[in-house]
């Protein structure tokens, strides 16, 4: 019996655009070897990238920053931006080595700009 629902497809086939006061911030991703030329495992990579909460905005709605009271300066897309450890959803694009993690947050959850 068909249900009128479709087979959910991948996040990977879809292009995603903020709404209300959204961000799109791409994590700045850490180098998977260190200073001395030792690969890290990736289970030392998720928790270092956890701990620094920087990210480059790559998309945002029309409404973000518009509030100016909070705002003197708003930023821009491809801004480098901090963002709260456990700010927004995160969304998991790809598999493996290829894995690209997205964060969806609200203007409010941006703590700093880094120009």
């Amino acid at each position: 019996m068909q249900t009128g629902h479709n087979t959910p497809q991948p996040i990977e086939k879809f292009e995603i655009h903020p709404i209300k006061y959204c961000v799109l911030i791409e994590p700045i991703e850490i180098e998977d070897k260190s200073a001395g030329g030792i690969y890290l495992p990736d289970t030392v990579r998720d928790k270092q990238q956890h701990a620094i909460d920087r990210g480059v905005i790559t998309a945002m709605s029309e409404n973000a920053f518009q509030d100016t009271t909070m705002w003197n300066d708003p930023p821009k897309v491809g801004d480098t931006v901090l963002f709260d450890k456990y700010a927004g959803s995160v969304i998991h694009k790809g598999q493996g080595r290829d894995r690209k993690i997205i964060r969806i947050c609200n203007d409010t959850e941006i703590l700093a700009i880094l120009r």
